[in-house]
């Protein structure tokens, strides 16, 4: 089994596709799967290294090792190392997009691209602008009483918590395969609340401005989890970075509007080039 040993914890990685290495995070309380098979089609343009973050799923994380951001980036470090990317490019979806750019605000040397997915510089910190726009586009009262929830320790409880934002993150998926979706989440929330921690104390706001890689920012247009306008006032701020907002879609873009986030991606990265950062920028 790909399982990767780091200072006696073990971190479960997939890989898929050739070109440039590009180490994917998930979001909170889920894991690497549902970013599988959705995105495997980026791997003609990019070698794929999907990654369960220390205490998700497959990968453990001990239990008297504090939660920080900085373990979080050690654990890519080690990823890419063990992969052969000397430098590489970085994808995050939700909370695994909040750790992508913090990663690209401290440790830029190491990387050749960053691809941020219904991501925010201070999403905590926003909470009160997320809330208030998710309820002016018509949320529905128990969605919102979720996303103001502090998340339940408890396992059935956490599970309901996540179904319960359905209307906040998807925008056009059948009731079907909405359900079918969260049934596929393996629900953990001790790592969750563990490290969403470490999210609620940090704000990149006033350091984009150091994010010196090529950067894509997506978003779709009906997310109310991540709404897109904190995703292109970050972009706005990062100096090579591009906003892509998908008309109809929700905080899963590649879920919702398959073909378009693929071609969108695809194109920025053959365009971009993602040369190694020991070259110089145009």
């Amino acid at each position: 089994m790909p399982y990767l040993d780091v200072d006696g914890d073990s971190l479960y990685f997939e890989t898929c596709g050739d070109g440039p290495a590009c180490v994917v995070l998930h979001g909170a309380g889920q894991t690497l799967d549902y970013l599988r098979p959705g995105l495997d089609a980026l791997g003609s343009v990019l070698k794929l290294v999907f990654v369960d973050i220390r205490g998700f799923h497959r990968s453990t994380d001990r239990a008297d090792a504090p939660p920080t951001l900085e373990r979080l980036y050690d654990d890519i470090d080690r990823i890419a190392e063990h992969v052969g990317a000397d430098q590489f490019v970085l994808m995050g979806h939700s909370f695994g997009a909040f750790i992508a750019l913090g990663y690209a605000v401290m440790r830029p040397q190491r990387l050749r691209g960053l691809v941020t997915i219904g991501g925010a510089a201070a999403w905590v910190a926003d909470g009160g602008r997320i809330l208030e726009h998710a309820r002016a586009r018509g949320a529905p009262d128990a969605a919102l009483a979720a996303l103001v929830s502090p998340p339940s320790v408890n396992q059935l409880e956490f599970a309901a918590q996540l179904r319960a934002l359905s209307p906040l993150v998807f925008a056009n998926l059948e009731p079907k395969s909405r359900d079918a979706f969260f049934d596929s989440l393996p629900v953990r929330p001790e790592p969750a609340l563990r490290h969403m921690a470490c999210m609620a104390a940090s704000d990149f706001r006033g350091s984009l401005a150091d994010v010196g890689v090529p950067t894509l920012a997506v978003a779709g247009d009906c997310d109310l989890m991540c709404p897109a306008f904190l995703t292109v006032e970050m972009a706005a701020s990062i100096p090579r970075a591009r906003a892509m907002v998908f008309a109809n879609c929700g905080h899963f873009p590649w879920i919702e509007a398959h073909d378009e986030f693929v071609s969108c991606v695809t194109k920025w990265v053959r365009e971009v080039q993602l040369r190694p950062v020991t070259e110089s920028a145009p």
